[in-house]
């Protein structure tokens, strides 16, 4: 992941209440609670991109830009993770599932005043490293209007010896308005960042090199639209770049725990069965692995990806919305170590 797709994703963490000519930011209105999963599609490669204008009472248009990649994006507990001890003030941790027991987390602490990243970790079957931001930098201190600028840092060490980088942002509110993409037309509030990395050697620098990024921000959703310029850019009306997309949030609760634990993977049939429009999803998991819920059309064409990440044996329920789907039969698939199990759900509008 580059360094300017990084400052995208850390805007994903606020959100917009009383979109108005002079907005305000707030942090309790993005889904970041535990159990929650935002699913987002990149581009894999690099594409000509167009932020667009700032200002207030503006219009972006993103619904004809492709993406190829998909990944989710679940929010956790600290206790869900073996790195409690080394973020200690963690409340809230991103995971970035890789699949066969790879993870790579981010932690924060978040409060209504601010928002705070802690650092990073990742694990895999036979090792573990963590990068702690120098005790944690503040990116957010809320509320926050249109027009607002702030500026934070982090310095982190290298994996070589001797070397230490610092990456210095500046945020802007700059601008406000709508945001048109694949899942709808939203209001929002857009904000820019540019970060400049300098990398050092025995205190000395030795290089320098700037990006930027842009992140369409929408109350209940987060970030819904971004922009990141590629490698070292200095024009902050870049036009090759990466781009991606919030396609989906869903929150699985994690239901309270058995008097006898499950001994097989189980899916319920959905309550209600028909529905209209939603409906919800019961399973259970008898061992602990990566999960994936997905639910598929009569064409066998995948319309929703409900989970997919790494949870511990219990039991967990996520609710399925078909709104903007048309009537008829649909197969929800759930997978786990290396088990499947599918259900039929009818949709009757």
């Amino acid at each position: 992941m580059s360094v300017s797709i990084r400052y995208a994703l850390l805007a994903m963490i606020i959100c917009v209440t009383g979109l108005q000519a002079q907005p305000v930011i707030n942090v309790g209105d993005i889904p970041t609670e535990p159990g929650t999963t935002i699913h987002y599609s990149w581009t894999s490669s690099a594409v000509t991109v167009n932020a667009g204008p700032s200002g207030p009472n503006q219009v972006w248009n993103f619904s004809l830009m492709p993406t190829d990649y998909d990944y989710p994006e679940n929010w956790i507990l600290p206790s869900q993770t073996p790195f409690v001890p080394v973020f200690p003030t963690a409340n809230r941790v991103a995971d970035y599932p890789g699949g066969a027991g790879i993870d790579n987390y981010t932690f924060f602490n978040v409060t209504p005043s601010s928002a705070t990243i802690l650092g990073t970790a990742f694990v895999t079957p036979n090792m573990s490293d963590t990068i702690i931001y120098d005790g944690g930098n503040t990116i957010y201190n809320f509320p926050i209007s249109y027009g607002d600028e702030w500026d934070t840092a982090f310095n982190f060490p290298s994996f070589f010896p001797d070397y230490l980088t610092r990456d210095s942002v500046h945020y802007v509110v700059d601008g406000w308005g709508t945001v048109i993409d694949i899942t709808g037309s939203f209001p929002c509030l857009r904000v820019q960042s540019h970060a400049i990395i300098t990398t050092y050697y025995l205190g000395n620098p030795i290089s320098t090199s700037s990006s930027w990024s842009y992140t369409w921000v929408v109350a209940g959703r987060g970030s819904q639209v971004y922009i990141a310029s590629l490698g070292n850019e200095s024009n902050p009306n870049f036009t090759t770049g990466q781009f991606g997309r919030l396609t989906d949030v869903t929150a699985v609760r994690s239901l309270p725990t058995p008097l006898v634990m499950p001994t097989t993977l189980e899916l319920n049939s959905g309550y209600p069965n028909p529905f209209n429009a939603s409906t919800m999803l019961s399973f259970t998991l008898p061992q602990p692995g990566d999960v994936s819920l997905v639910v598929f059309d009569a064409a066998g064409r995948q319309v929703s990806r409900l989970i997919q990440g790494y949870y511990q044996p219990g039991a967990y329920q996520v609710s399925f919305d078909g709104a903007a789907l048309s009537s008829g039969v649909y197969l929800a698939r759930l997978t786990s170590n290396g088990f499947q199990i599918g259900r039929n759900l009818t949709l009757l509008k």
